[in-house]
């Protein structure tokens, strides 16, 4: 957001300026505009200002402009407080009388009036416009609605002394207090050397809302919680740093412990091929279909290993008491030692019974 109408956004206790007319006058020249104002002043009480102050040098003007920033200043949570330091008239007088907080130089002026309509307007609804203002400056002094709707027909100027008589400022400036001190105990090195120092606190300032925001504090967080918020970021990657190392590590404990089952399920499986080889070799070699030598029990036992059922199904065509014949296959149908399918083995099977039987 731009901020037209703020000294410094960034400061703790930002001023703002009503130091022109209000509005738009009847030449059309623009002054302080009530909606943006209201929304500047707004923009400043969501930031967790500390304090707000407005200063007000103005001869006043539009009312409509004037209601907006006057409601803004009694809606904020922050304070608002106004300063008159030179002349308050009009709009802008009842605008001073908003602040919660009320602060009159001792030589400043506030003027109230009844409103007035531009010339070439109908003169409609005055009187609602004037009972408004009537109602707002009465509510904020000591003086009853009929007292104010007087001094207002009258055309009342009030110096401050008057003001907080009649309780429209709460605090008196002596300008003879102001800017003496400084003027004559600084020497124009120590001025300089102070104006710097604010210089650089300002700059620092700006770079360390733009951390604090990142971090996600207040803009005027001390640096005791800026470390801490650092200190606790650091100790949160630290925590995430060990937490990805011990899962890593369970991670590789975890793939061992696969893989050594793998390489038992796999011994498992061949011990149990093996079993089941032998327990359909032997069978074989009681019923008589295998002949009963070591080299041809081992052979057929190897053959069931690599294919179980095709070794079955060739063992269960072979009759009782009819001995198999070990089968030497072509390098075509061989694949590892084996025939490539159970009809090959079958038809070699059959071939050599037919020769055996003539």
């Amino acid at each position: 957001m731009y901020f037209n109408y703020t000294i410094d956004e960034l400061a703790d206790e930002p001023i703002m300026l009503i130091d022109k007319h209000i509005g738009i006058d009847e030449a059309g020249n623009i002054g302080v505009l009530g909606d943006q104002f209201a929304n500047e002043l707004l923009a400043l009480d969501g930031m967790g200002k500390k304090r707000i102050q407005v200063w007000i040098n103005s001869v006043g003007g539009n009312v409509m402009d004037g209601m907006n920033i006057y409601n803004a200043i009694l809606r904020t949570k922050t304070k608002v407080d106004t300063y008159n330091v030179g002349v308050a008239a009009s709009t802008a007088g009842w605008i001073f009388l908003a602040g919660r907080k009320r602060y009159m130089n001792d030589y400043a002026i506030l003027m109230m009036h009844k409103p007035y309509l531009e010339s070439g307007t109908e003169d409609r609804g005055l009187e609602a416009f004037t009972n408004s203002i009537t109602t707002m400056i009465s509510n904020r002094c000591s003086k009853s609605y009929d007292e104010v709707s007087n001094m207002m027909s009258e055309e009342s100027w009030l110096n401050a002394d008057e003001c907080m008589q009649y309780g429209m400022c709460d605090e008196i400036t002596k300008s003879g207090d102001m800017n003496k001190r400084r003027l004559s105990s600084m020497s124009a090195r120590d001025a300089w050397s102070y104006a710097n120092k604010i210089l650089n606190s300002s700059l620092n300032k700006t770079k360390m809302i733009k951390v604090t925001n990142k971090l996600g504090l207040v803009q005027d967080a001390s640096e005791d919680s800026v470390c801490e918020a650092i200190s606790a970021i650091e100790n949160k990657a630290a925590e995430v740093k060990n937490n990805l190392e011990a899962a890593i590590e369970e991670n590789e404990a975890l793939k061992a412990r696969i893989a050594k089952m793998e390489n038992e399920n796999a011994a498992v499986e061949a011990t149990a091929k093996e079993a089941q080889a032998d327990v359909l070799v032997n069978e074989a070699v009681e019923a008589g279909k295998v002949e009963n030598k070591a080299e041809v029990i081992a052979t057929w036992k190897n053959q069931a290993i690599a294919n179980f059922e095709a070794t079955k199904s060739m063992l269960d065509s072979i009759a009782v008491n009819k001995t198999a014949v070990i089968i030497e296959t072509s390098n075509a149908t061989k694949t590892d030692g084996m025939p490539t399918s159970a009809a090959s083995l079958m038809a070699q099977l059959i071939n050599k019974h037919k020769k055996n039987n003539k």
